[in-house]
């Protein structure tokens, strides 16, 4: 198969149907987001969380491969993020079914983790450590652009990895499956 620019359009326009709202044939600024359910955003820290295992390789190994500790601190944080947001979202939903959620903490690791803690998450010193460290970085966006002459991977990630495989998706997981 050869690309033909004069294709280009009719791509670029399929590919922005699906991945955007449309209307008319032009993409809709400022269209209402889903909100997030408390499932849904357990699913999607199990699965960021399955691919930063997959990249660091075994949990006892203290660093991924050369090259991966941006998108493995990436994926770990947007995990913890979306971890904390299922167990907050629970937590508010069981009491308010028609509240906001949590789209006001955006990215914010510590904030939420304070609010899942005031929601019944126990402490975890391996959890607090990992989200103290993490917030600053992940709400302002640093893990997503490398930084020459930057070290961006923790001493303790290996100790991070498991606390999030042993407690946090277990506890999430169990908490969801409680009936409302």
């Amino acid at each position: 198969m050869q690309y033909d620019p004069d294709d280009a359009p009719e791509l670029t326009e399929a590919f922005f149907a699906k991945a955007v709202t449309m209307q008319n044939g032009h993409p809709v600024r400022g269209a209402k987001k889903h909100q997030q359910t408390p499932e849904e955003f357990y699913l999607a820290a199990a699965q960021y969380l399955s691919a930063v295992e997959k990249l660091v390789g075994s949990p006892i190994q203290q660093r991924p491969p050369e090259g991966l500790e941006l998108p493995v601190l990436a994926l770990a944080c947007f995990s913890l993020e979306f971890y904390l947001k299922a167990w907050v979202s629970d937590a508010v939903k069981r009491q308010h079914p028609q509240a906001a959620g949590v789209r006001p903490h955006g990215h914010e690791l510590l904030p939420l983790y304070r609010l899942a803690v005031k929601c019944g998450l126990p402490e975890v010193s391996g959890l607090t450590h990992a989200v103290t460290a993490f917030d600053p970085d992940h709400r302002d966006h640093l893990f997503r652009y490398f930084q020459k002459d930057r070290t961006y991977y923790p001493k303790n990630m290996d100790e991070t990895v498991l606390v999030m495989r042993q407690y946090l998706d277990k506890r999430v997981r169990e908490k969801l499956a409680t009936p409302r």
